[in-house]
């Protein structure tokens, strides 16, 4: 399982929930977790605090 959702699912975040807490589109979070796309440098450090992780685990 992608690390992203693993995590995402652990904080009991809908897809649609983690788009408006770090400001993507949902389709954007999706693609995330199917490895078709990855978070923007600048997005990383508030997407590891939403899901209380740290970037080295994003990874």
């Amino acid at each position: 399982m992608n690390n992203i959702k693993k995590f995402r699912l652990r904080q009991k975040l809908t897809q649609q929930k983690l788009a408006e807490l770090v400001n993507v589109e949902r389709v954007t979070i999706t693609q995330w977790e199917a490895g078709r796309n990855f978070p923007r440098a600048k997005i990383l450090p508030l997407l590891a605090k939403v899901l209380k992780c740290t970037i080295a685990d994003l990874y």
